[in-house]
C-alpha cells in the first residue's frame, strides 16, 4: 500500500506548484553561482571619515602614542590635538565623531601601580553608526594597551631589586616603555583582531538559501494535505484500515524525491566551487530540515479548513524559523533576548550544519540529536492533527 500511495502522491505533486518550485530552485542556483565572484572578491568597501580630537592638557606620551596609533589605522580621518573648547566646536559641527579627553597626571599614573583617573569620551549622538564603529576600534586599542601595561608593570616590579638608584631605575623603565611602544607601532600590533570566528559572506548566503528552499518544500506538502482533507481522501483511507501515518509518510517520500532532483545541480556546483565541502554533512542538514518542516506543514494542512490565511500563516512561521536560525540576520546582529531561542528553530541547526559542511568540517555537536527530537515532536503533532482533521471530516459527513 505504501508504494501505491507514493506513486499516487507523485502524480499529485506533479502540478503547477511543483514546476514553480523547480523554477525557483533553478533560479536560486543560478543566482548563487552568478553572484559568487562578487561575494568572494568584491573590491567595493564602505568608508567612514573617523576623525577625532584628543584633549590632553599635558601633551603626554600617551596622547602622542594614541595619535600615532589612530592615524595608522585603516579608514581613519584626521586626528586633532585640541583644547576642550575647540574640540567641542568640532563636535558640534559634525567635523569629528568623538573627543578623547585625557585627564591630568594620567601618564604619571600609568607608570605606577596607583589607580589612574578615567579617560572621558564625548560622543557625537548625531552620527551613531560611525561612532559605534569607532568605539569598537577604540576599545580594541584600550584592551591592547592594558595588556602592554600589565606586562610593563610586571617587568617593573621584577627588575626593581636590581637598581639601587631611583633615577637609574626610572630611566630604565622609560627606555623600556619607549621601546615597547616603538615595537608595537612598527608592527601594527597594538590593534589586534580575532579572525577565527569571522563570518564568510558566500557561505552565509549559501547556507541561508539552502535552508530557505528546503523549508519552502514543506509548503507543497501542506497544500496536498489540505486537499486530502477537503476531498475526503483522509476519511476513505481511515475506512480502508490503513495506518494513519501511511499517507503522510508516502507524501514525504514523494516530496523527498523532488527535493533530491531540484537540489542536485546546486550540490554538484558547490562541490566544484568548494572542493573541501562535505556533501554528506550538507545532505544530513537538508534531510533533517525537510523532515521536520514537511511534517509540521502536513500537520498544518490537516488542521486548516482551507481559509485564505493558511498559506500566509505558514509562510510567516517559516520566516520566524529562518530569523531564529540566523538565516536572515547573522546571530551577532540579533538582540540578546532572541539568541537563547535560536536552538529551538530547525533552521538554526540546518544552517550551522550546511555552513560547517561547506568548510569541510564535521556535523556540529548536538545537531543530529536536535533533529531527532524535533522530528519526534513534529511527528506527535502530525498524529494529533490527522485525528483532528478526521473527526472534523466525520462530523461534516454526518451532517
Amino acid at each position: 500500500m505504501l508504494l501505491r500511495l507514493v506513486l499516487f502522491h507523485l502524480r499529485e505533486t506533479l502540478s503547477i506548484r511543483t514546476l514553480a518550485f523547480f523554477a525557483a530552485v533553478l533560479l536560486m542556483t543560478a543566482f548563487v553561482f552568478a553572484a559568487m565572484p562578487s561575494l568572494t572578491s568584491s573590491g567595493d568597501s564602505i568608508s567612514y571619515d573617523l576623525s577625532l580630537s584628543i584633549v590632553d592638557p599635558e601633551t603626554s606620551a600617551v596622547s602622542e602614542a594614541l595619535s600615532n596609533i589612530m592615524s595608522g589605522m585603516n579608514g581613519m580621518g584626521q586626528v586633532y590635538h585640541d583644547d576642550m573648547e575647540t574640540a567641542q566646536q568640532r563636535l558640534a559641527s559634525n567635523e569629528i565623531l568623538i573627543i578623547v579627553e585625557i585627564p591630568e597626571q594620567f601618564f604619571d599614573g600609568a607608570q605606577t601601580l596607583i589607580q589612574r583617573p578615567p579617560v572621558t569620551l564625548w560622543l557625537n549622538d548625531r552620527m551613531p553608526a560611525e561612532t559605534a564603529i569607532f568605539v569598537r576600534a577604540l576599545r580594541s586599542v584600550a584592551d591592547s594597551i592594558s595588556g602592554m601595561q600589565a606586562a610593563y608593570m610586571s617587568f617593573a616590579q621584577a627588575i626593581r631589586p636590581l637598581y639601587q638608584d631611583q633615577a637609574v631605575y626610572d630611566s630604565q623603565l622609560e627606555k623600556t616603555f619607549s621601546q615597547v611602544l616603538v615595537w608595537a607601532l612598527a608592527r601594527r600590533a597594538v590593534v589586534t583582531m580575532n579572525e577565527t570566528a569571522r563570518m564568510s559572506t558566500p557561505l552565509h548566503v549559501i547556507s541561508s538559501l539552502v535552508s530557505l528552499l528546503c523549508m519552502q518544500t514543506g509548503l507543497l506538502l501542506m497544500a496536498q494535505a489540505e486537499d486530502e482533507r477537503k476531498n475526503g481522501v483522509i476519511y476513505r483511507l481511515a475506512l480502508s484500515k490503513a495506518p494513519w501515518f501511511a499517507s503522510p509518510l508516502a507524501r514525504g517520500f514523494a516530496g523527498l524525491l523532488w527535493v533530491g532532483i531540484s537540489f542536485a545541480p546546486l550540490m554538484a556546483g558547490l562541490k566544484i566551487v568548494y572542493p573541501q565541502a562535505r556533501l554528506d554533512v550538507m545532505l544530513l542538514a537538508i534531510f533533517g530540515l525537510y523532515l521536520v518542516t514537511s511534517t509540521l506543514c502536513q500537520a498544518a494542512g490537516y488542521l486548516t479548513s482551507g481559509g485564505t490565511l493558511a498559506l500566509p500563516g505558514a509562510w510567516l512561521t517559516i520566516l520566524v524559523m529562518l530569523l531564529l536560525g540566523g538565516c536572515i540576520y547573522p546571530p551577532t546582529l540579533l538582540p540578546d533576548i532572541i539568541k537563547p531561542l535560536m536552538p529551538l528553530s530547525p533552521a538554526y541547526h540546518a544552517y550551522q550544519t550546511v555552513y560547517a559542511g561547506l568548510q569541510g568540517k564535521t556535523v556540529p555537536a548536538g545537531a543530529p540529536m536536535a533533529f531527532l527530537l524535533m522530528a519526534a515532536a513534529s511527528f506527535i503533532i502530525l498524529g494529533f492533527s490527522w485525528r483532528q482533521g478526521l473527526r472534523t471530516r466525520q462530523r461534516g459527513a454526518a451532517l
